[in-house]
């Protein structure tokens, strides 16, 4: 089972607390205590791991009211998350100047927040290219890989200051052998 660590579950939380009020947090966790039983009972807590599919139900339970066609619902969670993030990044990140310096420290932060949920790889593809692959896992959902691609692009403008356009070549959720993440600007 891919696991995640609390910090995006609070950040989903957090998401649907501000944008829809108190009443939709209740009502999601209420979603999550019935499908996620004592694991959703109590406090998230940050470094803790929580399944992955706990992560769906929330993108889903937003999704349903955020009126988006597609997964733009998705991309938009994870540009939000970025920009909550966005001081953890900025030292975690350092010195990194350019997009590809910026996306090569991804699987660092890929091992640190995400469990059983494969290992992800770096390469530069071009001057102007670069792709980050997960792979050897079994388990991912769309609303995770469309808000991941979403949210590196978003770190990658926010730290750089350079437009990173995103694009996922392959998908485990859509037949493919690993998930490909591709950014250009």
């Amino acid at each position: 089972m891919a696991e995640i660590k609390g910090t995006t579950i609070q950040s989903r939380m957090e998401y649907i607390r501000e944008t829809f009020g108190k009443e939709k947090e209740a009502e999601a966790l209420g979603v999550l205590k019935a499908k996620f039983g004592e694991t959703a009972a109590g406090i998230i807590l940050p470094m803790v791991w929580y399944p992955l599919a706990m992560d769906d139900a929330l993108c889903l339970f937003i999704k349903d009211r955020m009126n988006l066609p597609g997964e733009q619902a998705f991309q938009e969670l994870g540009r939000r998350s970025a920009g909550s993030h966005m001081k953890i990044f900025k030292t975690a990140i350092g010195s990194a100047a350019t997009p590809a310096q910026v996306i090569a420290k991804m699987p660092f932060f890929h091992k640190t927040y995400a469990k059983n949920y494969g290992v992800m790889t770096f390469s530069e593809a071009g001057p102007n290219r670069a792709e980050l692959t997960i792979s050897g896992h079994r388990e991912t959902f769309r609303s995770a890989c469309a808000s991941n691609v979403a949210y590196i692009a978003e770190v990658c403008g926010m730290t750089t200051g350079v437009k990173v356009r995103p694009s996922e070549p392959a998908c485990l959720c859509k037949g493919g052998a690993s998930c490909v993440y591709r950014f250009d600007w």
